[in-house]
């Protein structure tokens, strides 16, 4: 709770039932501010692979995410408040999903089936195959200047959707 100006980048999550976390459902209303979570490889476990609750002005971005169960409409989630968010260029096997009427932007994500994107998802290995880097490439939006992709590899100035620049 009460935390401010975190930035969560360039870890790889293989199987957590809960992957990365900016705030949770219970206790106070505002558990993050201004949070950043960026670059990062997540393959879901039982639960979300990423997910934002009672935040304020994070931003999440750039970030490569695998599910198994395409069913599974909470792969990504934003919920119960998470006012000024920006989710921008992640790829996503599997769905975002932003509940509540609160502002936030989620743009440019590429969100769905995606298979035959990732190099060994059961591993933790999502380098993009030929398939997934043709897909991606050009298709995000500006992201801040200096900073690199999951391989340490400078983002244009169109940046690809996802961790790592094809």
């Amino acid at each position: 709770n009460n935390s401010e100006d975190v930035l969560v980048e360039r870890n790889v999550i293989v199987g957590c039932n809960a992957g990365i976390c900016l705030g949770n459902p219970s206790g106070s209303d505002l558990h993050m501010t201004r949070g950043v979570v960026r670059n990062n490889f997540v393959v879901r476990g039982a639960g979300k692979a990423i997910e934002l609750v009672r935040t304020k002005d994070c931003q999440v971005y750039n970030n490569t995410v695998w599910s198994k169960d395409l069913g599974f409409d909470r792969t990504f989630q934003l919920f119960q408040g998470s006012a000024g968010a920006q989710v921008f260029n992640n790829l996503v096997r599997g769905a975002l999903r932003a509940d509540g009427d609160d502002p936030k932007k989620v743009e440019a994500n590429l969100t769905g089936e995606l298979d035959g994107f990732f190099a060994d998802p059961a591993n933790g290995d999502l380098h993009l195959t030929a398939t997934g880097a043709e897909a991606g490439r050009g298709k995000g939006l500006a992201v801040p200047e200096g900073v690199k992709d999951f391989d340490g590899k400078p983002r244009p100035a169109k940046p690809a959707a996802g961790a790592v620049e094809p």
